[in-house]
């Protein structure tokens, strides 16, 4: 903090000298304000950073795409929306709240009170954009560490049927080659006419998911991570795939978290299919593109998801993030070393994925590596068939 504070009235907000000696404390907040967008170092012991400030550079950023994945509109208001939420719990007391003052406490209590007005996915969504807020702050050292919430969960209704796993069900091969095979689409006809006389089919439209299911199920990509890769994420010579932040074709994007950048291995029933995309893409910009050579919106595929889900009369609700799952769980079952799954996965908890995918439908594991011990006992043999127990009277 260069220059320090000004006057003894401002020692709590001063960030840069102001030469006057009768400088209302709140014209200091506002220049301390200002330094902190500014860039100015403001880190010291009599300085606070107000919440509400990284929230609106948190905005601004989002909205922008300054650093960061620029936001669309309808998700700007759900970020404006949980920011507004979170002003009303705290209440009076948010206009002097200090970032560092947002502790884990208070997100709990703020989770817990949005969960009793909102819908749980709704309320999960509010307190995930504070904690980017908090996130943000971070990466500029405004605060030391990122409230931890200390295994606080917010059930879902998919919880019911997520066979072990929190979230969403596991589907099984079967459902899942279902899933694939009805992601084809095809034309039909309506019997209707055009003006010139060509006949009019309904689908014909519409954009072919076929792939991209099958690359999720065989990778356990994530949808944002699908939809964002490009062919130079695409290493044919050493047959894997790069999760990696960056401009994608004049895009920025960066993988949920810090653990999402990674290499994903190509198995051979996926390595064919991106070297067919690549010989029949219209415009060289993304491996899963549309019809017309644009990107894949998230928010189609799930949508096209849940439409084949319910053709197909499930009894489980399956969501996108399902074939994800859907990986990890064969992987694990299948006796993949859980470092190589975890490298690939793009998942930092470790223990969550030893309990959940690991776990799972384990007896079969245990019986067989139990049968291969030798405990040098020698055991008398058993009665051969056919001879009767004496009984003894």
């Amino acid at each position: 903090m260069s220059g320090g504070p000004c006057d003894s009235r401002g020692d709590k907000w001063a960030t840069v000298p102001t030469k006057e000696l009768n400088r209302s404390r709140a014209e200091q907040f506002a220049y301390q304000q200002a330094a902190i967008r500014n860039g100015f170092p403001v880190h010291a012991a009599n300085v606070r950073v107000l919440f509400s400030t990284v929230a609106g550079d948190y905005v601004t950023a989002r909205r922008e795409g300054h650093e960061c994945k620029k936001l669309r509109k309808s998700s700007m208001l759900k970020l404006t929306g949980a920011i507004a939420s979170f002003a009303r719990f705290v209440g009076r007391a948010y206009g002097t709240l200090g970032v560092d003052q947002v502790d884990a406490a208070m997100l709990r209590g703020f989770a817990e009170e949005e969960l009793s007005r909102i819908q749980p996915s709704s309320a999960s969504r509010q307190l995930n954009f504070i904690l980017g807020v908090l996130e943000y702050a971070h990466e500029r050292t405004l605060i030391a560490d990122v409230p931890k919430l200390n295994g606080v969960h917010i059930p879902t209704p998919d919880d019911t049927n997520g066979n072990g796993v929190t979230g969403s069900a596991v589907p099984t091969a079967e459902e899942v080659r279902l899933i694939i095979k009805n992601a084809r689409i095809e034309a039909v006809p309506t019997g209707e006419r055009r003006h010139d006389g060509r006949r009019i089919f309904k689908g014909i439209n519409a954009n072919d998911y076929t792939d991209l299911f099958t690359a999720l199920c065989l990778t356990g990509m994530r949808i944002g991570e699908a939809v964002h890769l490009t062919w130079d994420d695409v290493d044919f010579e050493n047959n894997v795939i790069l999760i990696r932040p960056g401009m994608k074709n004049g895009i920025f994007w960066q993988p949920k978290t810090k653990h999402g950048v990674r290499r994903i291995a190509m198995v051979p029933e996926l390595a064919t299919i991106p070297k067919r995309l690549r010989r029949t893409n219209r415009r060289d910009l993304w491996v899963f593109e549309t019809m017309r050579g644009t990107q894949v919106h998230a928010h189609n595929v799930e949508k096209r998801f849940r439409q084949i889900c319910d053709q197909l009369r499930f009894e489980k609700h399956f969501v996108p993030h399902s074939l994800r799952k859907y990986w990890a769980s064969t992987v694990a079952q299948q006796g993949m070393p859980w470092q190589v799954m975890i490298k690939m996965f793009g998942h930092g908890d470790f223990k969550l994925i030893l309990e959940t995918y690991y776990a799972q439908n384990d007896d079969a594991r245990l019986v067989d590596e139990a049968g291969k011990i030798d405990f040098g006992l020698v055991l008398p043999d058993p009665i051969p068939a056919g001879i009767e127990r004496l009984h003894v009277v």
